[in-house]
């Protein structure tokens, strides 16, 4: 007998989590900016719009969509002497309006042009380039640059070295490292902010892989970051886990709690 049971579309939409990765750590953890639970709810509902950032085998498919026109066609200002970049892709829906969209790591030029687009079927002709200016920060002087928000737009300080901050959070090493993550978020923020305030989080999805030139091994120090999808497909298994860097600094990001729902 077919399943004739109505399905809640937004039910539909949450991701199964032992099937993703999840990138900046799970739900179950303390968020380092607000302090609260990740998954705490007030009346029934979660505090947090963007308690997990998780990826989806449809993400993986997209990412490696990307990859594989990179290997066929890669940027033409690519010098010998750069092998590889981090690729990600993110969708979203926040206010109702839906977001997907694509970054590379490194430079402030994306590694990524429109035609490496081309060929993604998932969510086809929705897809749009974001490379953001990623803070800085003074780690010699333990200075932060005020440009750190949160996807909401709030001013946030993340702890750099040496140490822990006089909260007791654990320091970024590597704070302003230009990752594919981390351009992401920032970029939607900057879109969502285009469009208005930051409103009611349906889901926040991203995935990443490693973009690796042909011929050449995948280096010593991303090796580590080719995690594993479990949808048996060649994107699946080169899907990336998230960075040290990016695992301190995305719970920051995400953090959309307000004061309100803070504890007093």
């Amino acid at each position: 007998m077919p399943d004739t049971k109505h399905k809640n579309p937004k039910q539909t939409r949450t991701p199964d989590r032992t099937d993703n990765l999840l990138h900046g750590g799970s739900r179950e953890l303390t968020c380092p900016k607000c302090h609260t639970f990740r998954n705490k709810k007030v009346g029934g509902q979660l505090i947090h719009g963007i308690p997990e950032l998780p990826d989806s085998p449809k993400l993986r498919e997209a990412v490696g969509r990307v990859r594989d026109a990179l290997q066929a066609a890669p940027p033409a200002d690519m010098g010998d002497d750069k092998n590889a970049f981090m690729v990600g892709v993110l969708e979203a829906r926040v206010s109702g309006k839906d977001y997907c969209l694509v970054a590379s790591s490194g430079r402030p030029k994306s590694w990524v042009e429109k035609r490496h687009l081309s060929n993604i079927s998932y969510r086809q002709g929705s897809w749009e380039i974001v490379h953001p200016r990623i803070p800085e920060a003074d780690q010699k002087d333990r200075k932060w640059d005020i440009d750190w928000k949160t996807v909401t737009g709030e001013k946030i300080n993340i702890p750099i070295p040496q140490g822990r901050d006089q909260a007791g959070r654990k320091a970024v090493d590597r704070i302003n490292a230009p990752c594919a993550a981390m351009k992401l978020l920032l970029g939607l923020r900057e879109k969502v902010a285009q469009q208005g305030k930051w409103g009611r989080v349906e889901y926040v999805r991203m995935s990443e892989q490693v973009y690796v030139r042909n011929g050449v091994k995948v280096p010593e120090n991303m090796r580590k970051y080719q995690g594993k999808g479990k949808d048996g497909s060649y994107s699946g298994t080169w899907t990336a886990q998230s960075c040290d860097a990016c695992t301190l600094r995305i719970p920051y990001l995400i953090c959309d709690v307000p004061d309100n729902l803070l504890p007093g």
